[in-house]
C-alpha cells in the first residue's frame, strides 16, 4: 500500500510517458555462445555463458557497447568477478561515451576497471584520449574475487567506485578531471582475459557530493549535485534502504518507501523539488541534526526528472561520520 502512495504521488505531479525505463538493466542471461544480446563487441571476442557476460582475450582490451543506450552524463556500474578457471592477470569493468572503443585499448571514452592475478587488487579509472592515448589514476585495494564498479560522469568531472565485499558500501573512491571533450556515447563493459560480468545498470541522471561540501557529520549541512534533464522538474527524496520504488513503465528509483522517504517527499527537507536549470544542473542539501548518536547511520538520496519521468538518478550513499 506505501509504494502504490509513493507511486500515485510521482502519478500527481508528472506523467510517466518514457521511451524506455531507467536505469537499464542487463543480468545477461542470454543462451550460453558466442553471441551476447545484442550488445556489439570490439577488437576481441566475448561469450555469453548463461547468467554472465565473459571476456575471452588472452591479449590486450576487450571492449563491449550496448548500442541501445548514449548519453552524455551519467551513471553505469556492474558486478565483476574473477574467473578462478585461470589465475593470470584479468580486468574487468565498466566503459562510458565509449565512441571508438574498436581503436587500440580504445579510444575517445572513459573506463573503470578493477584488475590483478589470483583475484583482483586494484582499481583504475581512465580517459581514453581521441587519439588513444591513456591517463589514469589508481588505488591499490584489498584481494577480492569480486566486486561492484560504478562510473559516474558530468561534464569532465569522472568518479570511479568500487565496492569489494559486496556489502553495498563504497570501499574506495577515485576522482579524475578529465581533457576529453563531453559529449553522449554508448555505455559498454571492459575485459582482459576471462573475467565475468553481470547486473548491469546505467543510469540517464547522476546525484554526487558537492565539491566543497561540509563532511557528513552531526550538525553539518551536506549539499548534492544534481544533473538530469535541461530545464526539468525534479523531485528528490531519501531513504533508508535501496531496494527500488517500482514506477511501472518509467523505471524503478532506487530508494526504499520508508519513514525517511515519506518525510522526505512531504517537504521536510527544504528544495527537494524544483527545477533544474539549462545545463540540467540543480543542488540539493540536507542538513544532519547535531545528535552525536546519528554517526554510523546510513541513507541514501536520488531524484527523478518529472513531466514526463524521463531521467532517474543513481542512489547517493551518504554515512553520518
Amino acid at each position: 500500500m506505501k509504494q502504490l502512495l509513493f507511486v500515485l504521488f510521482v502519478l500527481a505531479i508528472g506523467t510517466t510517458a518514457m521511451a524506455q525505463p531507467w536505469p537499464w538493466t542487463d543480468g545477461f542471461n542470454y543462451p550460453a555462445g558466442t553471441v551476447v544480446g545484442n550488445w556489439v563487441e570490439f577488437s576481441k571476442d566475448w561469450s555469453a555463458t548463461g547468467t554472465e557476460a565473459m571476456g575471452n582475450t588472452a591479449s590486450g582490451y576487450a571492449y563491449m557497447t550496448q548500442p541501445k543506450v548514449a548519453y552524455r552524463d551519467g551513471v553505469v556500474q556492474c558486478k565483476v568477478t574473477y574467473n578462478s578457471t585461470s589465475t593470470a592477470l584479468q580486468l574487468a569493468g565498466v566503459a562510458f561515451r565509449a565512441n571508438n572503443p574498436g581503436s587500440g585499448n580504445g579510444a575517445d571514452l572513459l573506463h573503470l576497471k578493477f584488475q590483478g592475478s589470483n583475484g583482483f587488487n586494484r582499481v583504475y579509472l581512465y580517459e581514453n584520449s581521441v587519439s588513444g592515448s591513456l591517463s589514469a589514476v589508481s588505488v591499490a585495494t584489498t584481494l577480492s574475487q569480486s566486486g561492484i564498479v560504478r562510473l559516474i560522469a558530468i561534464d569532465q568531472r569522472v568518479i570511479g567506485q568500487v565496492d569489494i565485499d559486496l556489502d553495498g558500501t563504497w570501499d574506495y573512491t577515485l576522482t579524475k578531471t578529465v581533457s576529453l571533450p563531453a559529449k553522449a556515447g554508448p555505455v559498454g563493459l571492459v575485459a582482459y582475459g576471462p573475467s565475468l560480468m553481470d547486473n548491469y545498470m546505467a543510469y540517464n541522471a547522476a546525484i554526487v557530493d558537492q565539491v566543497g561540501s561540509q563532511t557528513p557529520s552531526p550538525g553539518n549541512t551536506i549539499a548534492f549535485d544534481l544533473r538530469g534533464r535541461p530545464n526539468g522538474p525534479f523531485q528528490a527524496a531519501l531513504s533508508f534502504g535501496n531496494t527500488g520504488i517500482s514506477l511501472g513503465a518509467a523505471g524503478t528509483v532506487p530508494l526504499t518507501f520508508d519513514a525517511l522517504c515519506q518525510v522526505s517527499l512531504m517537504g521536510a527537507f527544504p528544495g527537494f523539488a524544483g527545477t533544474l536549470n539549462a545545463q540540467g544542473d540543480g543542488v540539493v542539501k540536507v542538513r544532519i541534526p547535531k545528535i552525536p548518536a546519528l554517526s554510523g547511520i546510513k541513507f541514501y538520496c536520488a531524484f527523478i526528472n518529472l513531466g514526463p519521468i524521463d531521467h532517474i538518478s543513481n542512489d547517493h550513499l551518504v554515512t553520518i561520520l
